[in-house]
């Protein structure tokens, strides 16, 4: 038996930490290429890896990289109901009669516009396709940057030994 106890196991070098935050950054660009995956485990080596950086620079680094990892799950949930309800909305324009029409009866593709007198037709569930206004696009293009603005700048810092 030794006469060292247990709970003191040595800490980690700084340059290991280091190189772990660095790869923690580098899992989370890559996982452009991997739908998410990498960001994954980035972030459990980020979880697992945290406790080790306590009171050094990069304690803030694995911080970081887990707080992008849960925006990114729930900007993921959002933006994937927001498309889901765009896509719904379009279905719902031509309401039930579209899926179960016969060549003669046009009538039933027209059935969700109400036609107007003075105008153009105007659909009458147009609710949903506020998901496929210029919306959604611009705040998936503002996560993209605020996504790569974290990532990046924390890749720097970490490889010049700064906190984030």
């Amino acid at each position: 038996m030794s006469d060292v106890p247990s709970n003191t196991a040595p800490k980690p070098i700084e340059g290991d930490l280091r190189l772990v935050a660095s790869l923690v950054y580098g899992l989370f660009l890559f996982s452009f290429f991997t739908h998410g995956l990498t960001a994954l485990v980035g972030a459990v080596i980020a979880y697992v890896k945290r406790p080790d950086a306590r009171g050094t620079i990069f304690e803030s680094h694995f911080s970081n990289a887990i707080t992008v990892f849960w925006v990114s799950v729930v900007f993921a949930i959002l933006f994937t109901v927001a498309v889901i309800a765009g896509i719904a909305g379009m279905f719902s324009l031509f309401g039930p009669g579209f899926w179960h029409w016969h060549a003669h009866d046009w009538t039933a593709h027209m059935h969700a516009w109400q036609w107007q007198a003075d105008g153009p037709a105007v659909p009458q569930s147009w609710w949903p396709l506020v998901g496929f206004l210029p919306v959604v696009p611009l705040g998936f293009l503002l996560y993209v940057v605020w996504y790569l603005y974290r990532v990046i700048r924390g890749l720097i810092h970490a490889l010049d030994n700064k906190p984030y």
